[in-house]
C-alpha cells in the first residue's frame, strides 16, 4: 500500500501493507516490513480465517541518498501451506527537490564606479524533478534583481539579472541566492566581491606665484593636489 513507488529525500512517508489469511485458522502472526538495509519494522497481528488487515508499521523518515532500493514485505507463519504468497517484493525510488547557483559569469574583480554592470550567474536544477522558482541577486545596501526560471531536472541555465551601476567605492558584496525549500541548501547560495575604483583627483590649491609679485621677480610656480580615491594615480 505505501510508500508509493517514488518518495522525496528529506520527508517521512506511511508504511503500511495489507495481510489476508487464505486458510481455515485463526493465526497470530508477525508481519515484517523492510526496505534497503537501513529500515525494519515488525509488528504482530490476529487473523481469523478469510479475513484480511491494513497494517501500519512504524513510518519512514528519509534521508537515504536519491535512487532505487528494494522492499519487502513478509509473513512470518510456521507451518504455513502456501509460502509462496508469504512476502511481497517490489522497489522504491528516493527523488529529490534540489536547485543550486553554481557560479557567477564574466564578473570582473574591479570596476570603475559609476559604470553600469549587467550581472550574470550560472543556476542548475541538480535534483530529479522540474522546478520552478526565483533567483536572486542582491548587493547592499540597495540593489536587488529577481528572475522567475522553470527548469527541468539536470537542467542548467545562465541567468541575466538587472544592470547595476557602482557607487560605493572598495569592497562590494554580489549575493546571489534560489529560493527554493530544497533538499540540499548548501548549494543555494553563491557571493563574491568586485572592488570598485574611485579615480578622484582634485587640485587644492595655488601656492606659487602669490597673488602679487614684483616684476622680474624668479617665481618657480607651485600648485597642490589631492587624490580623493582608493587608486595610485598618475
Amino acid at each position: 500500500n505505501s510508500p508509493p513507488p517514488e518518495v522525496d529525500t528529506n520527508t517521512t512517508v506511511l508504511v503500511s501493507a495489507t495481510v489476508a489469511n487464505y486458510g481455515t485458522y485463526n493465526e497470530t502472526l508477525n508481519v515484517v516490513y523492510k526496505i534497503g538495509d537501513f529500515y525494519t519494522s515488525t509488528r504482530s497481528l490476529p487473523l481469523a480465517p478469510a479475513s484480511s488487515q491494513l497494517v501500519i508499521f512504524d513510518n519512514w523518515s528519509i534521508g537515504q541518498p536519491r535512487g532505487i532500493y528494494p522492499r519487502k514485505c513478509s509473513t512470518l507463519v510456521s507451518n504455513d501451506a502456501n509460502p509462496s504468497n508469504n512476502h511481497l517484493t517490489g522497489s522504491v525510488t528516493i527523488t529529490v527537490h534540489d536547485v543550486g547557483v553554481i557560479a557567477f559569469s564574466d564578473l570582473p574583480a574591479t570596476i570603475d564606479s559609476g559604470v553600469p554592470l549587467v550581472i550574470k550567474a550560472t543556476v542548475a536544477n541538480y535534483g530529479t524533478f522540474a522546478e520552478t522558482f526565483n533567483v536572486r541577486c542582491f548587493i547592499q545596501p540597495s540593489y536587488n534583481s529577481i528572475r522567475n526560471l522553470n527548469l527541468s531536472a539536470g537542467e542548467t541555465t545562465l541567468v541575466t539579472f538587472d544592470a547595476w551601476t557602482p557607487l560605493v567605492r572598495n569592497n562590494n558584496l554580489i549575493e546571489c541566492a534560489t529560493l527554493l525549500n530544497d533538499a540540499n541548501p548548501l548549494n543555494n547560495y553563491q557571493s563574491e566581491n568586485i572592488f570598485v575604483v574611485v579615480r578622484d583627483i582634485v587640485a587644492q590649491a595655488i601656492i606659487a606665484p602669490a597673488e602679487t609679485v614684483a616684476q622680474r621677480q624668479n617665481v618657480i610656480p607651485k600648485t597642490q593636489f589631492e587624490n580623493l580615491g582608493n587608486q595610485p594615480a598618475t
